[in-house]
C-alpha cells in the first residue's frame, strides 16, 4: 500500500502543482489526513495505566551490539543496511534537481520520476511475497543490492529521460528488498541460513 501510495502520489502531486499551484497541493494533502484523523478520535482505548520502567537503554543497546558482534551473519546485514541507509537512500533528495537541470522538467518530471521509483518498489515487494521461504535470502539481498546499485549508476549517467525513467524503475526495484529482506529473515530465520 505505501509503495502504491508512492507510485500514484507524486504522478497525482506533479500536474496538480504545474497547473493549480503549491498551495492546492498543500490543500488538498491536508484535506487527505481528515479521514484518519476523524478515525483515530472515533476509536476507544483503555485507560492507560503507566508502568515504570527502569532505565536501561544504554545497557540493551549494548546488548543489541554484542549480539550482533556474535551473530556475523545479521550483525553484517545490520551493517550493510546502515551503510545503504547512511550513503545511498538520499538520492531521493536530489530527484527534484535532477528533474529541473538534467531533464529541463517541472514539477511533473519530478513526479513521474518519484512514480516509476514506486513502480520499481512494487515490483520488488511482489517479487519478495513471491518467494518461498527456504530460498536463501541473503543471495536474493545481495543481487538486489547489485540491481540497486547499478540503477542508481545507469541513472546518474542518463540524459535520455524515458532511459532515466527504466533505471529509476530498477532503483526501486532493488531498493524494496533492503528495508524488506530483513523482516523476512525473522519470519523465517532457520530456513534463511541465519541461525
Amino acid at each position: 500500500m505505501v509503495n502504491l501510495a508512492r507510485l500514484i502520489g507524486p504522478a497525482i502531486s506533479g500536474l496538480v502543482l504545474e497547473n493549480l499551484g503549491a498551495g492546492i497541493c498543500f490543500l488538498l494533502n491536508a484535506l487527505s489526513f481528515v479521514s484518519v484523523i476523524a478515525s483515530i478520535l472515533l476509536m476507544r482505548f483503555p485507560e492507560y495505566i503507566p508502568v515504570p520502567q527502569p532505565k536501561k537503554v544504554i545497557r540493551e543497546f549494548k546488548e543489541g551490539l554484542k549480539y550482533l558482534k556474535r551473530t556475523r551473519s545479521i550483525g553484517y546485514i545490520m551493517l550493510m543496511l546502515a551503510c545503504v541507509s547512511l550513503m545511498v537512500l538520499p538520492f531521493i533528495t536530489l530527484l527534484p534537481a535532477y528533474a529541473k537541470i538534467i531533464f529541463n522538467g517541472n514539477a511533473s518530471t519530478f513526479g513521474y520520476l518519484n512514480s516509476t521509483i514506486g513502480l520499481g518498489a512494487i515490483g520488488g515487494a511482489i517479487f519478495l511475497a513471491s518467494l518461498r521461504p527456504e530460498i536463501e535470502l541473503k543471495r536474493i539481498l545481495f543481487i538486489n543490492l547489485i540491481i540497486f546499485g547499478a540503477g542508481l549508476m545507469l541513472f546518474s549517467h542518463l540524459t535520455c529521460f524515458p532511459l532515466a525513467l527504466f533505471a529509476a524503475m530498477l532503483s526501486g526495484f532493488g531498493m524494496m528488498s533492503q528495508s524488506a529482506t530483513p523482516s523476512f529473515k525473522q519470519m523465517y530465520p532457520v530456513k534463511c541460513g541465519v541461525g
